[in-house]
This record gives structure tokens, sequence and C-alpha cells, in this order.
């Protein structure tokens, strides 16, 4: 890990600042985001224990938001994502069912489909 635990930690606490909607997501929520972006910017390396952790920051945050359409697609795209768990990109899937106009399940869907797509053809 490159940047320590201190990178998840000061990304949780701005992601949950800038939040515009003022909904109180779960920490496991922002957390499992938070090695999304993390691992996108060359900031960790994905170990086993990362994988872990991600596993079951984004379980809990499905087991917390089953209703949640935000807390579905984030779970579903860190666990394709960080995880390499395909089959969770049915998370992103059903959060667009439960809500069709959420602008982070779609972009969180176009980021997910085409490497699902590209992972399934090696």
């Amino acid at each position: 890990m490159v940047a320590g635990k201190r990178t998840t930690r000061h990304c949780a606490c701005s992601t949950a600042r800038s939040s515009s909607t003022r909904i109180l997501r779960p920490p496991t929520v922002v957390l499992a985001v938070c090695y999304v972006w993390a691992k996108s910017e060359g900031w960790i390396s994905v170990t086993a224990k990362e994988i872990a952790e991600v596993t079951r920051l984004a379980q809990r945050a499905v087991e917390l938001g089953k209703d949640d359409a935000v807390a579905l697609a984030a779970a579903g795209w860190a666990l394709v994502y960080v995880v390499r768990d395909l089959g969770a990109a049915g998370l992103i899937d059903r959060a667009l069912v439960l809500n069709s106009n959420l602008a982070e399940a779609w972009f969180y869907g176009g980021w997910v489909k085409p490497f699902s797509a590209s992972r399934k053809r090696d």
C-alpha cells in the first residue's frame, strides 16, 4: 500500500463533507468507493488484505442498503473493479431498477460493463 489507511480515511472524510444531497450513507459505502479511487490513481497495490477489506465493506453496504440505489451501485463498482467479482455488476443493475435516474449508477455501469466484457473474453 503506497499511501496507507490515511488515504482512505481522508477520502471518506472529504467525500462525506462534499455531499450535496445531505443524505448520510453508511461509511462502508464511502470507504469501498475510496478503495476504487485509490486503486485507479495508483495509490494502492491491491493485495489480498485490501481485497478482503473491500469485499467486507461492499457486502456490509449491501446489507445496510438493500433498498438504497447509491449503496448498491457503489458496492457493485467496488466489487467489480477492485475484487474482480464480475457477478457484482448485477448490483448496479439492481440500483438502476430502484432509481433509473441515478447518475452514479449510470457512471459506475459505464465503467463496469466494458471492463466486465473485456475480462470475459480473456
